[in-house]
């Protein structure tokens, strides 16, 4: 019985170390979405804490040409801290064509 208790610790341990690592988005995971199309996820990768990845987000949804992205890259173009970014951004409202606000 003990050690099926230190098991279920074990694994309820694991677990939850694993949910509170987290999940950090790379520049891998922007080029699976910007290949499958995955407009949300990129839109989502403009508010990552790693620069490169909000970067690689932008140009992304510049090549996919959603209008959806029109938004969340305005706001990127006048928020975010990274100049990288920013230029990204306005880049791919650039790629996007008329904006109709």
């Amino acid at each position: 019985m003990k050690r099926c208790k230190t098991m279920m610790f074990l694994l309820l341990w694991l677990g939850l170390g694993f949910l509170w690592s987290g999940y950090a988005t790379t520049i891998n995971d922007v080029y699976r979405w910007e290949a499958e199309g995955n407009i949300e996820c990129l839109i989502a990768a403009l508010k990552d804490k790693d620069s490169n990845v909000r970067e690689a987000a932008a140009e992304a949804l510049g090549e996919l040409g959603d209008k959806r992205a029109v938004k969340p890259l305005l706001t990127a173009l006048k928020k975010d801290k990274d100049s990288n970014v920013r230029d990204a951004a306005a880049k791919a409202l650039g790629k996007l064509g008329k904006i109709d606000l």
